[in-house]
């Protein structure tokens, strides 16, 4: 079930990002970006329309890099995901950084690290 207000965008990348190793963003390899967006307006059509999102990114993750942009994570995405828009050698970098500047855990938000 579609929802109300969907929303599928994609876009083509010609970006030229040099080759820096320390980028916090990565990988950036992809020629497009899909980002599955569902708006909608009664309560009671939450799993239906959760559903419907979560359905269309399984049916198109195969053609996926595996990477992702951090800000079209939901909340509920776990480390693993979160890892996947900073690829692996990057995101245990930030994370030993984070644990060794903020040992507190003061500056923390839905999608941080380490």
């Amino acid at each position: 079930m579609p929802a109300r207000r969907q929303r599928q965008l994609r876009r083509r990348h010609r970006v030229r990002v040099p080759d820096v190793p320390a980028r916090a963003e990565d990988p950036r390899d992809a020629r497009y970006v899909l980002n599955i967006a569902g708006a909608w307006d009664a309560a009671a059509d939450d799993a239906a329309q959760v559903a419907w999102a979560r359905d269309s990114w399984e049916a198109l993750r195969r053609f996926s890099t595996g990477g992702v942009y951090l800000n079209f994570l939901t909340d509920d995405e776990g480390a693993e995901r979160i890892s996947a828009a900073y690829g692996k050698a990057i995101f245990d970098r930030l994370s030993a950084l984070k644990r060794r500047f903020d040992p507190m855990n003061l500056f923390r938000h839905t999608k941080s690290f380490g």
